[in-house]
């Protein structure tokens, strides 16, 4: 899967959309069963499964995001090039680290309220 990625990197590039075949292999490859739960036909699977997925597909084009403590929680702001998975999806799951203590957190996010 890494390779066909790879493969497909400059594509994703220039139109700023992951192609709908790799989403489809993404999907039969279950990558977005991996959190989903046994009940509702999920892996079910650790979330430290899910950043090694992640983190092996997005080699060479990785977002950033900076997690910033508030009162009663983190604000978490980033600046991507560009959200072309967004358009398949109903949320939108964040993730990053908490500043100085490499903890991983995600956040689920409405599309409403992201700018895209």
């Amino acid at each position: 899967m890494q390779q066909h990625v790879d493969s497909k990197v400059v594509d994703m590039e220039v139109q700023r959309i992951v192609p709908p075949e790799t989403i489809a292999e993404m999907q039969e490859a279950g990558f977005f069963q991996v959190l989903q739960p046994n009940r509702w036909g999920g892996y079910e699977m650790d979330p430290r499964v899910f950043y090694s997925i992640q983190m092996e597909l997005a080699k060479g084009c990785m977002a950033t995001g900076k997690a910033e403590p508030v009162e009663g929680g983190y604000t978490f702001n980033g600046n991507w090039s560009w959200s072309s998975g967004s358009i398949y999806c109903d949320w939108i799951l964040l993730g990053g680290l908490l500043p100085g203590r490499m903890v991983p957190v995600n956040w689920n996010i409405a599309p409403s309220y992201c700018k895209i």
